[in-house]
C-alpha cells in the first residue's frame, strides 16, 4: 500500500478519536539519508487534553532503526510553538538516532493502535547513546569516481569477513553492556574514505572499547562505520 494512504488513513483515526495533530516530515535533513525518501513523517504532534509527541521509526539497510531531526522540517518550530512545545522541551529527535531493533508490543490510544518498546527502561536506556549521524553520500560519490571501487573476489571476501566479524563483537559487547565505537585501522578509514564500505587495503579491524562506567562520552552511530 502506498505510504501516503497509509499515513492519511492513520491521521483521520486520530482526528476521528478528537486528536488535533500535525505531521512533521523529513524535508530538508543535513544529509539525504540512504535508503530513505525525502519528505517522509518523522514525527506526529498530538493534543487532546495533554500533548503527546509521536515519534516514528524507520527501518534502514544495515538491521537497525532510524529516527529523524525535529529541525529537517522547516515548520518545526512553529508546529512546536503552536502545542506549546520547544525543540528544548522536547526529549527526543534533538538529533537523528539510530537504535537496534527490539521487541514491540500493541497499545492502543482511544481505539488508535500504536507499536511501543516492549522493555520501556532499557529503550529509554538507548536513548542517551542514539544519536546518529549520516554518511555524507555525496562526498562518498565524489570519492568513488575519482578513486573507483575495489570488486576484485579478495576485496569482497575480506568486506565479507570484516562484516561477520564486527557484528560478532558488537552482538558480545551488547550483551556484556560494554559502550564501544570504532577507533583505527580499516574500519576508521571507510570514513576517511567515504561510503558504507570497508577499505580492503589494510587487513587488520581495530576498536576502542570503553566500560560503561568508564565511559563518559555519548557513543555516535555513523552508517559508514558501524
Amino acid at each position: 500500500m502506498c505510504p501516503t494512504l497509509l499515513q492519511d488513513e492513520f491521521v483521520f483515526l486520530l482526528q476521528e478519536a478528537r486528536f488535533h495533530v500535525a505531521v512533521l516530515q523529513n524535508t530538508n535533513p543535513p544529509e539525504v539519508p540512504s535508503g530513505i525518501s525525502i519528505n517522509i513523517p518523522i514525527c506526529y504532534l498530538l493534543k487532546r487534553n495533554i500533548v503527546m509527541h509521536l515519534v516514528l521509526f524507520h527501518e534502514r539497510e544495515g538491521n537497525y532503526w532510524w529516527h529523524g531531526n525535529l529541525l529537517s522540517d522547516p515548520r518545526a518550530i512553529s508546529e512546536l510553538s503552536a502545542f506549546g512545545l520547544s525543540v528544548h522541551s522536547v526529549q527526543m529527535m534533538k538529533t537523528e538516532g539510530a537504535y537496534d531493533k527490539f521487541e514491540t508490543e500493541v497499545v492502543r490510544l482511544d481505539g488508535v493502535p500504536l507499536l511501543i518498546p516492549k522493555d520501556i527502561p532499557r529503550f529509554l536506556h538507548d536513548v542517551s547513546s542514539s544519536r546518529f549521524i549520516e554518511c555524507s553520500h555525496t562526498l562518498a560519490d565524489s570519492f568513488h569516481r575519482s578513486h573507483g571501487r575495489d570488486t576484485t573476489h579478495e576485496a569482497l571476501r575480506f568486506v565479507h569477513r570484516a562484516w561477520k566479524l564486527l557484528s560478532k563483537a558488537k552482538t558480545l559487547l551488547d550483551k556484556l553492556g560494554i559502550q564501544f565505537w570504532i577507533s583505527s585501522g580499516t574500519c576508521l578509514g571507510m570514513c576517511t574514505c567515504y561510503g558504507n564500505t570497508i577499505v580492503s587495503l589494510n587487513t587488520s579491524e581495530e576498536s576502542l572499547l570503553f566500560s560503561q562506567c568508564q565511559c563518559t562520552e555519548h557513543k555516535v552511530w555513523n552508517e559508514a562505520c558501524c
